[in-house]
């Protein structure tokens, strides 16, 4: 039984990533991933099973899948057989990953998949990783790096296929902590089985934060730094996307409430015109805006729970305002409800518009085996 997906507002030119939720694909899905690959890129993604091209749910008629660690080795396959759809042929989808724990906290590993479940071009992936990871260095350090490629195989197009990235961090919670990391996916790299939003571009993602754990008080730790995400196209180099995110204030107590102060400063480049809502277009052009974001929040495991957060500023030569507020009751064990509400105020030169999303929750426990989820949006 999966309960239905978290309903998003997308306010941006790009697919929006909705992470899985049955049971059979969760089930030792860290074995399937794949370079620390959070979205874009993703060789496999298992959301791709079960629905069409145009978004429509397809019947699965079987499949199986054999995961697990044996010694120092971590195997993951799966195989999946789809009914066909409107714009493609019934066909397996097949992925097949194995890394082996090299080093003494570090993995090398490889991917394959087979299957286009969304499209009539048979289509195969590619991919080798390298995690690298070392938790001894002096003062309690941890630095932690990445390297990875992929190459895809579509039906009817050669060249231009690939997709490759590197990045090295420092996760430290306290002093100073942050990272980087460059991604390229060339024009034609096509991931049937995976997740791609963008390809066409070269990515550089770039933080750097400076933590301080006081030794007693209410706060358990304060925070503040810069996060730096510039895309360029391949073709000709020129800015597709840039957000410099300046973290000005994170505090959190040792209760774990929170509270976060951000600024934000943004350029868009469009090449071609951006249907923002019907009727209402962005024409080409580049776009510089800045916004500012306050959120505060109570820890979960709280009886009454809760979060709100407020932007404001501007939004591709117009104005934006966003309010998200949440709040939730646990009487015990087994009852949790909670009631969510946002609400996005656009005001372009094109025309203005008003998304809202109201949800609610309440998901109650009968037993350690029985439990009813419910969500409605």
């Amino acid at each position: 039984a999966t309960e239905v997906d978290d309903r998003q507002v997308n306010l941006s030119r790009f697919a929006l990533f909705f992470p899985e939720k049955r049971t059979f694909f969760l089930q030792d899905a860290d074995i399937f991933e794949f370079g620390r690959i959070d979205e874009n890129g993703r060789p496999f993604f298992s959301r791709r099973i079960g629905l069409g091209r145009l978004g429509e749910i397809v019947d699965i008629e079987g499949g199986g899948k054999i995961s697990g660690r044996i010694g120092r080795f971590n195997i993951g396959m799966l195989s999946i057989r789809q009914d066909a759809s409107l714009l493609a042929d019934a066909d397996n989808s097949t992925v097949a990953r194995i890394s082996a724990n090299v080093l003494p906290e570090s993995t090398l590993g490889f991917i394959v998949t087979e299957g286009s479940p969304q499209s009539l071009l048979d289509n195969s992936v590619v991919g080798t990783d390298f995690l690298y990871r070392n938790t001894r260095l002096p003062g309690g350090r941890v630095l932690e790096a990445e390297v990875w490629a992929q190459q895809s195989d579509t039906e009817g197009l050669r060249g231009d296929d690939m997709a490759y990235g590197f990045g090295v961090s420092s996760p430290n919670e306290t002093g100073l902590r942050g990272g980087m990391r460059y991604t390229v996916f060339e024009e034609r790299f096509n991931p049937g089985l995976g997740f791609v939003n963008r390809v066409g571009v070269r990515q550089l993602n770039a933080g750097l934060q400076y933590g301080h754990r006081p030794a007693a008080g209410y706060l358990r730790l304060i925070l503040g730094g810069f996060n730096l995400q510039r895309v360029e196209y391949l073709d000709t180099g020129g800015l597709q996307q840039q957000r410099i995110r300046l973290r000005m204030l994170e505090l959190e107590s040792r209760s774990g409430d929170e509270l976060e102060l951000e600024h934000a400063f943004n350029d868009e480049v469009l090449r071609t015109p951006f249907e923002i809502f019907p009727g209402i277009v962005i024409p080409v052009g580049e776009y510089e805006f800045e916004e500012t974001r306050l959120s505060v929040g109570t820890a979960d495991q709280r009886q009454l729970f809760g979060e709100f957060a407020v932007q404001a500023g501007g939004f591709f030569g117009g104005d934006r305002q966003e309010i998200e507020a949440e709040i939730g009751w646990r009487t015990s064990g087994r009852f949790s409800g909670s009631f969510g509400y946002n609400v996005n105020e656009i005001d372009l030169p094109q025309g203005s518009f008003t998304s809202r999303l109201l949800s609610m929750r309440a998901d109650i426990a009968f037993s350690s085996k029985l439990s009813w989820v419910n969500l409605i949006q």
